[in-house]
């Protein structure tokens, strides 16, 4: 893509930061042009209005659309409770792996800032098709009817379009908001860090909302309501979105980033029998003003050497041929992704491990009263409003109070490093689902002693804020490992790659749900069959042994934290020499 006039100017007049993103050098130098001096006002908090505003009505169109959809798919579609949780998953895991392509297309084509109006647009197609198959009727099964396979394939289609909106959205409104700060010195991560929190913070008023009034809309009011509310919201946040353009501050796309990567390897190969010498000089480095670090030396790391070969000068190489001779940056942002390659499968073990905990919520509250009050019922879908309650009261308590402690106990910029905040997450997340086991099998017990074993569809007397513990777990687990896996990735990615960095979070998450769906069926036909006479996930929730479940899931986590133990003590952070 073309670059115009007023960003060449306000590059030549610019400096890069320690990550290549041009910024204007404001109150530095005098700036001559009017246009420079505008550039120079762009980005920083005075454009958080616009893209929290943005992820908060993000966040109210996701969990209003799949926070309730099993009741949709059960009661609506007549699917059975393994059949939707199968597809809640795989629409999960759908949404959870679109933000690779799209931060692939972003970084390297059209820009964050035209993938996030995109991706507001599929969520708004996605939310109007769910509210026409609420509508018409023609488009769902009749009663004790299975869906024809145009009524799935509308449905589908909605759900599709809500994968890839959700999904690019995901990938790209957190590294084009991180993008509004400069990220060159010790104070500037921390408000890159900051933003990151808020960021969550408002993606959780938004969850908040959506497992309030919208499941109360759907629950009392109808699915068209339902359904209605999250396309308006999806509306908004184009909107709301779009009026910060004059204020924004964008980054360029730099071409395809994989392109970077396949140079390294292939002249790395074809240098092979080259024999590597400890001189750092010899190796090329990149001084134009595609210069991933813009005038700065990143050092060659002692790691993975081999592929220094790709650094190496020859004199078949003075032509210039980039399959042949690449910059120490392509080579050490090689290096970054490898490196991350562990952390990330670990983080993938995490949400494969949590995935199975949320399916079944809205059955297991379905069976329990639910009275706040002598006329109000909860709505068994808002259950997830204690994590995001959890969550809202947690973040500006550590942001505001806890990390200034600790980063004058520790002397760390981040109070504690991001490798330790992923960690602290994942031992919460095991106390989570140990509590839900532990929870579930005290509902089996009531509903055994109480003669209910045969009757799945009475309320059994036990409160369902029996499950607002595990949620509360929930929230407070994700508020260490999310937003550290997020600021992780951010961080550790080449400059290249940014928008590449919520997008492997996402991936991560988006193949969990697909491994997690591996479990559930393999966990439901094992038990199922073969003469056993309990299902552990039958329709009869009383029967079954959901608390089995949920141990299984706990001790894949307490596995990976293991795991997650022994290469974060491998793992070494990327640095930067600036001359």
């Amino acid at each position: 893509m073309g670059r115009s006039t007023h960003d060449q100017k306000w590059e030549n007049n610019g400096r890069k930061s320690a990550n290549g993103d041009i910024y204007s050098v404001c109150g530095e130098e005098e700036l001559g042009d009017t246009v420079e001096r505008e550039l120079c006002t762009r980005g920083g908090y005075r454009t958080m209005p616009f893209t929290m505003g943005n992820q908060l009505c993000n966040g109210l169109v996701d969990k209003g659309v799949t926070l309730n959809l099993m009741s949709y798919l059960t009661k609506r579609y007549n699917m059975r409770h393994v059949a939707g949780a199968t597809v809640l998953n795989v629409s999960f895991g759908t949404s959870s792996m679109t933000p690779l392509l799209v931060a692939y297309l972003s970084d390297a084509y059209f820009g964050r800032f035209w993938a996030v109006v995109l991706s507001c647009f599929c969520n708004l197609l996605g939310s109007l098709f769910l509210t026409i198959s609420a509508v018409s009727s023609s488009l769902r099964p009749g009663p004790q009817q299975e869906a024809a396979g145009g009524q799935l394939a509308f449905l589908f289609t909605a759900l599709l379009f809500n994968a890839i909106g959700g999904g690019g959205l995901w990938a790209c409104t957190s590294a084009f908001g991180a993008d509004q700060f400069n990220k060159s010195g010790p104070e500037d991560k921390k408000q890159v860090q900051s933003f990151f929190n808020w960021y969550y913070f408002f993606t959780y008023i938004g969850t908040l909302l959506g497992s309030t009034v919208l499941v109360y809309l759907q629950e009392n009011m109808g699915w068209v309501w339902g359904y209605g509310v999250p396309a308006v919201a999806s509306f908004l946040s184009l909107l709301i979105f779009a009026l910060g353009f004059p204020f924004y501050r964008y980054v360029d796309p730099t071409g395809s980033p994989f392109t970077r990567l396949a140079q390294v390897v292939v002249a790395a190969f074809r240098k092979r029998n080259l024999s590597l010498s400890s001189d750092s000089d010899e190796l090329a480095q990149d001084r134009t003003e595609n210069s991933l670090l813009g005038g700065t030396k990143r050092p060659p790391t002692t790691q993975f050497k081999c592929l220094d070969r790709a650094a190496v000068r020859t004199k078949e190489d003075f032509g210039g041929n980039p399959w042949r001779l690449c910059t120490v940056d392509q080579v050490e942002e090689f290096k970054a992704l490898i490196k991350l390659i562990p952390i990330w499968f670990s983080c993938l073990l995490s949400a494969t491990a949590l995935s199975g905990h949320k399916l079944f919520v809205v059955p297991q509250a379905n069976t329990m009263d639910r009275h706040l009050g002598s006329s109000f019922q909860l709505p068994a879908a808002s259950l997830p409003i204690f994590g995001s309650i959890t969550f809202l009261l947690w973040v500006p308590i550590y942001d505001r109070l806890i990390l200034p402690i600790a980063r004058k106990v520790t002397g760390h910029q981040r109070g504690i490093t991001m490798l330790q905040r992923i960690g602290i997450g994942f031992c919460v997340s095991i106390l989570e689902l140990a509590v839900g086991g532990l929870v579930e099998s005290k509902r089996r017990a009531v509903a055994r002693s109480t003669g209910f074993i045969d009757k799945p569809y009475n309320t059994i007397p036990m409160s369902v804020f029996w499950l607002a513990p595990q949620f509360c777990l929930h929230g407070l687990g994700e508020s260490f490992w999310a937003v550290g896996e997020l600021d992780f990735f951010y961080d550790q990615l080449p400059a290249t790659m940014r928008s590449m960095a919520a997008a492997i979070y996402w991936l991560s998450s988006g193949i969990g749900h697909y491994m997690g769906t591996v479990i559930l069926v393999a966990v439901h036909r094992m038990t199922g069959h073969h003469g056993h006479e309990e299902d552990w996930l039958g329709n009869n929730l009383n029967t079954g042994h959901l608390d089995y479940f949920f141990y299984l899931l706990g001790m894949v986590e307490i596995v990976n934290l293991v795991f997650f133990l022994v290469i974060s003590r491998w793992y070494t952070y990327k640095s930067t020499e600036v001359e």
